[in-house]
C-alpha cells in the first residue's frame, strides 16, 4: 500500500515525482516562461522609458539639446573663448564649425 502512494504520489518532499512527473515538469516549463516574458516585458518598458526621456542608453547618442544650449548661452556671454567653446562643442557631440 505505502509503495502504491509514493509511486503515485510521490514522496512527501516531492509531490511532482510521481505518476504525474511529466505533467509537473510541463508545468514547471511553462511556469518558467511566463515569468521569462514578464521579465522581458520589464525590460523593454524600462529602455523605452529611459531612452524616451532623454537619456542616451546607446554610446553615441546624440547630446542633451539642453547642454548645447548652456555652451552656446556661455558663449555668447563671453565665458570662453572660440577654442574653447569649440572644442567642448566637439566633445558634445555637436561637432566643430570651423
Amino acid at each position: 500500500m505505502l509503495n502504491t502512494m509514493l509511486i503515485l504520489q510521490g514522496p512527501w518532499w516531492c509531490p511532482m515525482c510521481g505518476a504525474d512527473a511529466p505533467r509537473g515538469w510541463g508545468m514547471m516549463m511553462f511556469s518558467m516562461l511566463i515569468w521569462l516574458l514578464v521579465l522581458a516585458v520589464v525590460a523593454a518598458l524600462v529602455w523605452r522609458f529611459a531612452v524616451a526621456r532623454g537619456g542616451s542608453l546607446a554610446a553615441g547618442g546624440a547630446p542633451p539639446p539642453a547642454a548645447l544650449k548652456i555652451l552656446e548661452a556661455r558663449y555668447a556671454r563671453g565665458e570662453i573663448d572660440r577654442d574653447t567653446y569649440l572644442r567642448m562643442r566637439e566633445d558634445l557631440g555637436g561637432g566643430s564649425q570651423r
